[in-house]
């Protein structure tokens, strides 16, 4: 540090001040506006998370209540009632399948496939059937598939999430709800069920079921008004499958994906693991892509029988993009500021500075090699500068006269050594 110039070193500790300045300064503002972004997001994906759970909680709540208002209704009741009553005009196997070819009964359900067909359009349901709680035979359908006249006790589907349903509305004796699985009449598309019963005269006849797929709930979480570009939400099972279709990864995470190829399909990170445990937060956490995100999560209760993760999240790079941008714009000052200042600080040294102290070194090596002491130092520099000329000017005219009193001395003394030495010799 001795050893380097004047202009190095005050340079050097104009600019060093400077760079220290600008990443205080930059570092300042860029934390406070990426802990603003970040609180700011967070607060919006937990508002954005309670919406899309109040909504999908509310759709599972008003299926409810509609299978409530159908069961009850004369439609519902008299067809029900009919079919029963076809008991005692046909000889019909218990055990066997429902016989829907069977002119009585195409004849019996005629007169409301209107309203349930109208029913199923209305609300957006895959299908409605009923089926006799005695025998377990699907009585009735709307649309007709392969499971329409089926026994859910002995035949094919006894084990199908159809004869879940089934099953466990009985054993409940209130509306229940199965979670989704391959459905193989729906070409083995996941199908969300809901059993509700049916009550004749005081008793337990049959179980209305609908069946739901999974586009009436992507209907819902599919909504991205103000979103982000990486921004999504997701519905996740207690099998770690997909309920809704995720916007950013569709091909691996869609419902029938996820169910198609389990294993690539799952998600079993930490937020999906506690939603699923009935825990809510925000926070940062590693996706199922591995990229770190924002993210809130919660769990909703579809009905009184399971629960499903909700996961609100969004990148945090994108939402850094904001304070890099920042910071890289006050990189960019602080460069050109400093560039700038340096260019100023260089030109005033050198001529305020510099220029004098090299005058005055010069002048004082001339004094030095030429032994003139007539010579004088330049006084127009800074004050300092000028100061310590004036103080080395006057030295030089003391010095002067100390050499010119010294000579007239000399002079003197010769002249009366001559003298003296003139008369003695006379």
């Amino acid at each position: 540090m001795k050893n380097l110039s004047i202009k190095t070193q005050v340079l050097g500790i104009i600019l060093m001040s400077l760079i220290t300045l600008g990443v205080i300064t930059s570092y300042s503002s860029v934390s406070q506006s990426k802990n603003s972004l970040m609180s700011s997001n967070l607060s919006k994906l937990k508002m954005v998370r309670d919406i899309k759970k109040s909504q999908i909680e509310e759709f599972f709540t008003n299926n409810i209540a509609t299978m409530r208002v159908m069961s009850n209704s004369n439609n519902v009741e008299y067809l029900a009632d009919d079919l029963y009553r076809l008991e005692e005009k046909m000889d019909l196997n218990p055990s066997g399948a429902f016989p829907i070819k069977d002119s009585l009964v195409t004849e019996t359900i005629e007169p409301y496939e209107r309203f349930f067909k109208s029913f199923i359009k209305e609300y957006g349901y895959e299908d409605v059937l009923l089926v006799n709680v005695a025998t377990g035979q699907v009585r009735y359908s709307a649309k007709k598939l392969q499971d329409y006249g089926a026994n859910l006790k002995t035949g094919k589907l006894k084990t199908s999430a159809l004869a879940e349903v089934y099953n466990k509305t009985i054993k409940n004796k209130r509306a229940t709800y199965v979670d989704m699985k391959p459905y193989a009449p729906s070409h083995n598309e996941p199908m969300l069920f809901l059993g509700i019963p049916v009550m004749l005269e005081g008793e337990f006849n049959s179980v209305l079921i609908i069946k739901i797929a999974g586009s009436s709930i992507n209907h819902v979480m599919k909504k991205r008004i103000g979103y982000g570009a990486t921004q999504e939400d997701y519905l996740v099972g207690q099998d770690s499958l997909m309920r809704s279709d995720s916007f950013l990864d569709p091909k691996k995470h869609s419902i029938i994906n996820s169910f198609k190829n389990p294993k690539m399909g799952s998600i079993k990170t930490i937020e999906v693991q506690n939603a699923l445990k009935g825990k809510s937060a925000i926070g940062i956490f590693t996706e199922y892509n591995g990229q770190q995100v924002l993210s809130a999560y919660s769990t909703i209760l579809v009905g009184e029988d399971f629960k499903w993760a909700i996961v609100s999240a969004i990148s945090e790079e994108e939402v850094l993009v904001t304070p890099n941008e920042i910071r890289n714009f006050i990189v960019i000052e602080v460069l050109v500021i400093l560039i700038i200042i340096g260019l100023i600080s260089s030109w005033i040294l050198n001529n305020n500075l510099i220029k004098p102290l090299n005058r005055f070194k010069e002048t004082l090596l001339e004094i030095g090699n030429s032994k003139d002491l007539t010579k004088s130092l330049e006084c127009d520099a800074p004050a300092e500068i000028e100061d310590m000329a004036r103080s080395f000017n006057a030295l030089l005219n003391d010095l002067q006269g100390l050499i010119n009193t010294a000579k007239e001395s000399s002079t003197q003394n010769t002249t009366t050594a001559n003298e003296l030495s003139n008369n003695a010799s006379t």
